[in-house]
């Protein structure tokens, strides 16, 4: 087995932490997401992911700790990922203990798949909204649709933040799958793009 990659990154003043769950099938994926993710560093939002090809019989508590360390994870979803063993009955019931806690999810549909049969993504907005995977997309397209992604995490992670830190504040927001969001006129005046958060519901 090889060793866990925590993170990309040497920079120990990075406080807020994504986590991206995906299969090793998809690593060309990961790689574009994290040219990405790297400039957020600017930001202080560092990222983490198993760099280790594991099967469920390796399921690390060094994974666990990424995941719980997490203010948001980012599923790449493809089928590959979603008929995972170790995906389904390690990583994705850690997730859903983490979001629970607050953390926000942000599925990205990588290729299309039959992600919309598992209840938990089902009641969940899928990214991009239009639903085409970013496998289909042309190269234009697809970077303008990563760069919409990045400009808006720090937004998501910041707002998500001062709501876990204020719990006075849910008096103006509601819960959806245990992740926290503004409505009204907040939403719209605080939350940068609000038709890209994951999970909102009328």
């Amino acid at each position: 087995m090889q060793p866990i990659q925590t993170t990309e990154s040497t920079d120990q003043t990075a406080k807020d932490i994504i986590y991206i769950s995906y299969s090793p099938k998809d690593r060309s994926y990961l790689e574009i997401f994290i040219d990405y993710l790297m400039i957020l560093k600017i930001k202080h939002i560092d990222y983490r992911f198993d760099h280790s090809n594991r099967t469920i019989d390796d399921w690390s508590d060094d994974v666990q700790q990424m995941i719980s360390s997490a203010q948001m994870t980012i599923c790449l979803l493809t089928n590959q990922y979603l008929s995972s063993a170790l995906i389904q009955e390690k990583e994705f019931p850690a997730i859903q203990v983490r979001q629970k806690q607050g953390m926000v999810l942000f599925p990205v549909l990588i290729k299309d798949c039959l992600w919309h049969i598992i209840p938990w993504f089902d009641n969940t907005q899928i990214y991009p909204k239009s639903g085409v995977p970013l496998q289909e997309m042309d190269d234009l397209s697809r970077e303008k649709t990563i760069s919409q992604i990045m400009q808006d995490i720090p937004v998501w992670i910041k707002t998500n933040n001062h709501v876990q830190m204020n719990p006075s504040v849910e008096s103006s927001i509601y819960k959806t799958n245990g992740i926290n969001y503004a409505n009204g006129i907040y939403y719209k005046e605080k939350i940068g793009n609000p038709d890209l958060f994951s999970g909102r519901k009328k």
